[in-house]
């Protein structure tokens, strides 16, 4: 774009203003102009593409901005929904108020009373989470509620019998699936990475405050809204009685719903069913009692279950570069053109790696990333770092090596380093530079070619304070010298060596595979120069490492492989160990754990059918997968526990009981998900994929399969089974 810009004297003077009017100007004049060239179809001979570093962050924001709207669209969807299966707009308010608010009150708990420090970016995927899973207690919620209404005369006494009542059979009802999904997101406690941990501890306490506000403030609304919106007005104009309307009274009200439903059962009068309701307890009821029914739906299970059990034996890690955006946006495309179909240029820097000579272990005693983000250890250096003569020489010897002039380890370097234009390997020897300096000040030992204990630390602070410009015709780039010497103003405590790697950069996400052979080369290469190095300068032992973490991402990647594995069998465990507490009986635990099965490896099958690989985000989604798939299958298997009558009975109550919220939280969670498909980040585009994914299956699952289960081997509960203080409750499972 032309430099020095107008106003300035140097390419170099005010570097970051002139990028910052560059900047401007592009996003001012060309930006627009580039993403409409870009757009697909634009033209049917060429397809246009661009990248510009100093706008990256820009876009990036833009993106974020743009994505961070879907999470709007969800959480409208849920409430419009809310709406209209409630048909209260005040009711539908205070379901979504309730659920919005469970995200400070967990971060009160997070923040103020565990002192937790780590809030990590997923973290606020709970937005959708809290979304799905709030509503599905405001539907099971007010169907306990609506059944209220047919249960009895002694339950519809008066509102506080009828609350109660409520609150007993929803309440429990959702302290199941809650206490599940909890523990199921606390899983991921067992993770050592810090991010995983806080995503699980806030989605658990997210989950809980759901759960008690549910249980308070919207019963609370519930009572409102019996008293105030769900009876019939006095008079036509509903609260205008006595003060705009002639002939009424508000003391003249009409009986309240309970009443109503009060005087029903002692005049003879059955209080109808809803549509949805009705369906679940006969027609669906009936395909799922039907041996033919039954047939299907083995056929279809089998059907599907052998394929995707077979697609998840082919689930393997990722092995292209992670990618942050849609494929489809023209940045990333872009970038991913630079990896793949260009060659690296010598002009593209290689990822800097360090060999240090000086530094010891990294004490991590007291830490805990979760209460102090910041603290990440302290560091050890030894003290018998000596740069002396000895030292010297040999540390000019590794940085021979580096460069290539030893003809036995040029091969490996070859491998390793990255060559510039000039064809020599980019290698940064500190000493070199250091060398330059004291020969300019006078305190070179020409006869020894060393500097000389003596005169070290003068050579390095006047080195610091004036360094050299060039060495041998070549620009020294000052800065990355200061990274590589240790220097407290008085002594040298450490020293590193720095080349860059002709594998990997600084800004692609590369394979763990293929990072893993770069690590693996750099610590063999480590240990060759440690050999003749690490003794001369009274330091043995080399560290090895990156700044861009590049090697603790690497590291990263197997250990979030190995925790969704075991985040998944540790969801599924203790989702078994309280449907049993729940439901008091081993068969019922057994078969909702196998439902939960095979919905993690529907989703698993699913997803690796449409091309994922085992990368980063798929495996923190798969270990909280678990979390996700235990809600309804909880639910039916608890409805099931509680009724009593033969198999058959029992099943049409628990369909009668839980199929409508069952059904409604599922409508939710999807409705909550598809906004997230048409994310630019390919973070919030897979959490909605997946959401969805494991929010259908676990619906099908546990409607189709669970329940076809219980039809067929489902055990009798008859009312004689009843403890005593049992009679007339629907809220007391018994062993079976």
């Amino acid at each position: 774009f032309g430099a020095p810009r107008e106003g300035y004297q140097r390419e170099n003077q005010d570097k970051g203003d002139q990028e910052a009017e560059v900047k401007k100007f592009v996003k001012d004049e060309l930006l627009s102009d580039m993403d409409d060239v870009a757009k697909k179809g634009k033209s049917d001979d060429t397809n246009t593409f661009y990248f510009m570093t100093a706008i990256i962050f820009d876009i990036f924001v833009a993106i974020l901005i743009r994505d961070t709207i879907s999470a709007v669209i969800s959480v409208l969807l849920v409430y419009f929904y809310l709406w209209y299966m409630l048909g209260s707009l005040f009711l539908a308010s205070t379901g979504m108020l309730q659920i919005l608010l469970s995200i400070p009150c967990a971060w009160f708990l997070f923040r103020g009373i565990f002192q937790i420090q780590y809030f990590a970016g997923l973290n606020m995927l709970t937005i959708f989470i809290v979304a799905a899973i709030g509503a599905d207690d405001i539907f099971v919620f007010m169907d306990a509620y609506k059944q209220s209404a047919h249960a009895g005369p002694e339950v519809n006494r008066n509102l506080q019998t009828r609350l109660s009542w409520v609150w007993r059979k929803a309440g429990l009802a959702m302290a199941i699936t809650s206490a599940t999904t909890c523990s199921a997101f606390l899983c991921t406690c067992v993770s050592p990475i810090a991010q995983t941990r806080s995503f699980g501890i806030f989605a658990a306490l997210v989950i809980l405050w759901d759960y008690i506000l549910v249980m308070s403030l919207f019963c609370t609304s519930v009572v409102i809204y019996h008293n105030r919106f769900e009876r019939e007005p006095a008079c036509a104009i509903p609260y205008c009685c006595g003060c705009c309307t002639q002939g009424c009274s508000c003391d003249n009200q009409k009986p309240t719903p309970t009443e109503m439903n009060l005087s029903s059962f002692h005049d003879g009068i059955e209080i109808g069913m809803d549509k949805i309701t009705k369906f679940f307890r006969t027609t669906f009821t009936d395909f799922i009692l039907s041996l033919k029914g039954r047939v299907i739906i083995l056929i279809v299970v089998l059907a599907w279950l052998i394929p995707a059990i077979i697609y998840v034996a082919k689930l393997e890690p990722t092995k292209t570069a992670e990618q942050f955006l849609n494929e489809d946006h023209p940045l990333q495309y872009s970038i991913t053109i630079i990896n793949e179909k260009f060659p690296q240029s010598s002009e593209n820097p290689g990822l800097r790696t360090y060999f240090a000579w000086g530094i010891g272990k990294l004490d991590q005693g007291g830490v805990n990333q979760l209460l102090d983000d910041d603290f990440v250890g302290k560091v050890e250096l030894k003290e018998s770092f000596n740069l002396g003569p000895q030292c010297q020489r040999k540390l000019l010897e590794a940085c021979d090596y580096l460069e290539g002039f030893n003809r036995a380890g040029r091969e490996r370097i070859e491998k390793l380093v990255k060559r510039s234009d000039n064809g020599f390997f980019q290698a940064k020897c500190f000493l070199r530079s250091f060398n330059a300096a004291a020969k300019r000040d006078g305190h070179w030992d020409a006869e020894n070619q060393v500097v000389q204990p003596v005169n070290i630390t003068r050579t390095m602070a006047d080195y610091f304070a004036n360094p050299p410009r060039s060495l041998d015709g070549r620009e020294v780039e000052y800065d990355l010298v200061l990274e590589n010497v240790g220097f407290d103003g008085k002594d040298v405590k450490w020293v590193s060596l720095e080349v860059e790697s002709s594998t990997l950069d600084q800004w692609s996400t590369l394979p763990e595979d293929t990072v893993r052979d770069v690590y693996e080369g750099m610590l063999d290469l480590a240990r060759e120069l440690d050999a003749f190095v690490g003794d001369a300068c009274g330091a043995e032992g080399v560290l090895m490492t990156d700044q861009e973490q590049k090697f603790v991402f690497m590291n990263n990647q197997r250990i979030y492989r190995t925790s969704a594995i075991s985040g998944a069998v540790i969801g599924v465990a203790i989702a078994f160990v309280v449907l049993c507490l729940a439901t008091r009986s081993l068969l019922l635990s057994f078969l909702s754990t196998l439902s939960i099965l095979c919905t993690i490896m529907s989703v698993i099958g699913v997803v690796t059918m449409i091309g994922w690989t085992l990368g980063t985000v798929e495996a923190i989604l798969i270990s909280i997968l678990a979390g996700f798939s235990v809600d309804y299958v909880v639910h039916l298997a608890h409805a099931y526990a509680t009724a009593y009558g033969e198999a058959h009975e029992r099943l049409r109550s628990a369909f009668a009981e839980m199929g409508t919220p069952v059904l409604s939280g599922m409508i939710t969670s999807v409705l909550a998900s598809l906004p997230l498909f048409a994310c630019q980040i390919v973070f919030f585009a897979k959490f909605g994929t997946f959401l969805c994914f494991t929010i259908l299956f676990s619906w099908l699952f546990a409607n189709f399969g669970f329940m076809s289960l219980l039809a067929t081997v489902g055990p009798a509960r008859p009312r004689e089974a009843a403890t005593e203080g049992d009679e007339g409750k629907t809220d007391a499972p018994v062993s079976t």
